[in-house]
């Protein structure tokens, strides 16, 4: 279910206590979700895909690109994998408290793969160049960028597309998501960046 599903239940809920007879929805049980095999993911498969979507959908908004994936896939990689998994390790060992376990070894390869993993996906990714570009933009069109100007005008010749968008927008948060696999959402989220 999405966000706003939650709420308006919870809010129902709220208004209905001490009505044992309407509250007979609550007891329902969960649909069965029938998934495929490959549509579900590690949590950490399922958070790295994420952010590779989340950022292929910015860098198409940002440079209003029409190919399906501008961004090489080795942005957000499968080489990631095991570095996060090496920093998780030295993590989870800090934060349950046991970190008179943690050999140096550990501690300094935990260290150099969280270096490796900006630096690299930085380089991979392009985010200095396409914040640069972005930043260049605002510097050469400031009364655009920061004062907004000609905004209204712009809304209208482009208001068809704009609106498209939007209702877009409105129909992906408004949909029962009950049952999406990890890939429908990861696919999702890149038409919401």
């Amino acid at each position: 279910m999405n966000k706003l599903t939650y709420l308006a239940l919870i809010g129902s809920a709220s208004a209905q206590l001490g009505k044992k007879d309407e509250m007979d929805f609550m007891k329902k049980t969960k649909p069965v979700c029938d998934y495929k095999d490959d549509e579900t993911l590690t949590t950490l498969d399922f958070y790295v895909q994420l952010k590779y979507s989340m950022w292929n959908g910015a860098v198409k908004g940002i440079y209003n690109e029409t190919k399906a994936n501008p961004v090489t896939k080795e942005c957000y990689g499968e080489w990631m994998t095991p570095k996060i998994e090496s920093v998780m390790l030295v993590a989870d060992k800090f934060d349950s408290g046991d970190i008179w376990t943690i050999t140096k070894d550990e501690a300094e390869g935990a260290a150099e793969n969280l270096i490796d993993l900006v630096f690299e996906n930085t380089s991979k990714c392009g985010f200095e160049r396409s914040f640069n570009n972005v930043l260049d933009w605002c510097e050469a069109n400031t009364e655009k960028c920061l004062d907004q100007d000609g905004l209204w005008e712009r809304l209208y010749n482009n208001a068809a597309p704009v609106f498209g968008k939007l209702f877009d927008l409105w129909n992906l948060i408004n949909a029962d998501d009950t049952c999406d696999s990890d890939v429908k959402i990861i696919r999702d989220a890149g038409k919401f960046t």
